[in-house]
């Protein structure tokens, strides 16, 4: 019996100075490595109101052609461009995440494309790229609804 109690007393002991040791110690905790982005500027000043008026005024048809996905989208009313053109914001995109762009967008009147853009569409990197005579000459960052009207689009072909 008294070496009963003995082996129990140890036990507490040997427990209790474990239980100190650890309140002590700082736990150790590794690090998680989170990809960096590589950013650049864009310099590219936004769309100037009157194009966005000439577009939204004009614009009878808008096509947006994805590259490497099998989905394509056609509009056929000025209701649908002037939709299309709610989804943009007013703001240059600044900083952006280096990334390709997806798709290409153009805004028809009639037969004639009145404005064309890639879009480019990402984590940190959500926006149209305006051209102007072949050439990027504006951008604008896409709104939140953009944003999640593009993502439900291409997030099943997505791999």
């Amino acid at each position: 019996m008294m070496n009963r109690m003995v082996c129990i007393a140890m036990i507490v002991l040997l427990a209790s100075a474990c239980g100190q040791n650890d309140a002590g110690k700082q736990k150790k905790t590794t690090p998680i490595n989170v990809p960096q982005l590589d950013m650049t500027t864009l310099n590219y000043p936004p769309l100037p109101n009157d194009w966005v008026q000439r577009i939204g005024l004009n614009g009878d048809h808008i096509d947006v052609i994805f590259y490497n996905l099998p989905i394509s989208i056609s509009r056929e009313s000025n209701k649908d461009v002037q939709a299309m053109l709610a989804q943009v914001g007013s703001q240059p995109p600044g900083e952006v995440a280096i990334c390709r762009a997806i798709g290409r967008i153009f805004f028809q009147s009639g037969s004639e494309t009145i404005a064309e853009a890639d879009l480019f569409l990402g984590e940190s990197c959500n926006y149209y790229l305006f051209y102007e005579n072949g050439k990027p000459a504006y951008a604008n960052l896409l709104l939140p609804e953009g944003i999640q009207f593009y993502e439900n689009l291409v997030r099943p072909y997505r791999r």
